[in-house]
């Protein structure tokens, strides 16, 4: 089985958890825009990513850190991060790289044991790297891995490698961390429990009794970690699941009715508005 991914779209699962092992401790997906693609908040419980992006135009939200993406960058998410994407449909790319936090933590043991104790964690390494030198050498990293995807040894020595460039740019910047850290216990449990209710009929109340907050806390403390309302992000990921489905040709009214919007007409308005088509256009394009 191969470790590389071609996709048109983001991950379709929520709470994202990919299957590693010995031979796949690591996947590389190669993605093109030409149609929006959003995200809701999430989270990986047993991946590291890093995003290599060129010229994409969006945003990437992080914990509670928005960052615009632009130009050449590279953006690092540690597991147990919450984050969300919206990209808009551009002339970019991007190569993704979902790695085990086993073996995460085994590259950064290794790299950390030649380069003087420094290691690389979200205390010390930056959520987004622009400088050229090492995105050049992350990039011919990659590369290398995708065009050797049947040779582990060689794919592992380009990994160690990316990981002494990502060790030496910790040393060189020292003191350029702007990574916000581990998403808090409250926001974790926050979205797990509304991946796990969303299709129900949930309000405000309820989710601010999941964290232990008033309701008028709860909404002040989500607008300023999101820049959205909570009810806002339930319609997220109400129609983030909704395209998933309607992408495998599900018939449009029991989709609706599965992410828990019961007015057929609200829910074709608020597809389009956040897909620019309707369902069925939407659900037609996939078949062809």
């Amino acid at each position: 089985m191969s470790r590389i991914l071609y996709e048109k779209n983001t991950p379709t699962s929520f709470e994202e958890a990919l299957h590693f092992d010995s031979e796949h401790p690591y996947y590389i997906s190669i993605k093109r825009f030409l149609e929006s693609d959003y995200a809701p908040l999430h989270y990986s419980s047993n991946s590291i990513e890093l995003i290599l992006g060129h010229n994409l135009t969006g945003s990437i939200l992080i914990d509670h850190s928005t960052f615009k993406l632009q130009g050449d960058q590279i953006v690092v998410v540690f597991p147990g991060q919450v984050h969300s994407i919206n990209i808009q449909p551009n002339d970019g790319h991007m190569l993704l790289l979902r790695l085990s936090k086993v073996y995460f933590d085994s590259f950064s043991i290794s790299s950390a044991l030649a380069n003087d104790g420094i290691s690389i964690n979200q205390e010390n390494l930056p959520c987004v790297i622009t400088d050229a030198v090492c995105i050049d050498s992350i990039k011919k990293c990659l590369e290398s891995m995708h065009a050797h995807d049947d040779n582990l040894f060689e794919c592992s020595r380009n990994l160690y490698q990316l990981f002494e460039t990502l060790t030496q740019y910790v040393k060189d910047h020292p003191s350029s961390s702007i990574n916000s850290g581990l998403a808090t216990p409250s926001i974790k449990s926050l979205v797990r429990w509304s991946i796990q209710n969303y299709s129900n009929d949930i309000t405000v109340e309820m989710a601010a009794k999941t964290v232990g907050f008033s309701k008028n806390y709860f909404c002040a403390w989500f607008k300023a970690l999101t820049g959205q309302s909570y009810m806002q992000y339930i319609n997220d990921l109400r129609l983030w699941k909704a395209s998933d489905l309607l992408r495998h040709g599900h018939p449009v009214g029991e989709v609706a009715a599965s992410v828990g919007i019961h007015d057929l007409s609200y829910f074709i308005k608020q597809f389009k508005n956040k897909y620019g088509s309707t369902p069925l256009q939407y659900s037609k394009r996939y078949k062809s």
